[in-house]
Parts: C-alpha cells; structure tokens; sequence
C-alpha cells in the first residue's frame, strides 16, 4: 500500500516517476487480481487507479524509485 492518497489516482500518473521501468502491476482487490501493462491496450488493463487502499505488487525491469505526491493515509 502507499503511504499517501495521491493527489492524481491513474495508474499512469501514480507510476509516471518509474515509467519504462516496469513491465506489469498487479493488485488483488476485493478478491479480484486486476493487472496493469504499460506495453498493452489501455483497454484490456484491468487496473485503472492506485488510490492508496490496497497493496499492489510491481514487476520491474530495473531499479527505479517510485516517488507519489498526495496526501498523508491515515
């Protein structure tokens, strides 16, 4: 989970500072495995948004930092 709601909650905006770093994200939520590629259709990624209340796991292709700007989750 991030420790921040971001401000901006598309998965885009929230990974823009790992971009080309990463190859899929995937989260569980509500029991359902969602998935998203940057390398595939936006339509046929099921993860839209990270919004700071489930975990998510980051397959990445090297090392990079994730920076999110948002609001404090408390």
């Amino acid at each position: 989970m991030l420790g921040v709601i971001p401000f901006d909650t598309k998965i885009t905006s929230v990974l823009s500072s790992i971009g080309g770093k990463y190859d899929n994200v995937w989260a569980n939520v509500n029991g359902e495995w969602l998935s998203y590629s940057p390398t595939v259709l936006p339509l046929t990624s099921t993860l839209k948004n990270l919004d700071g209340t489930f975990a998510f796991y980051i397959e990445m292709n090297q090392a990079a930092t994730l920076t999110v700007y948002g609001e404090i989750n408390t």
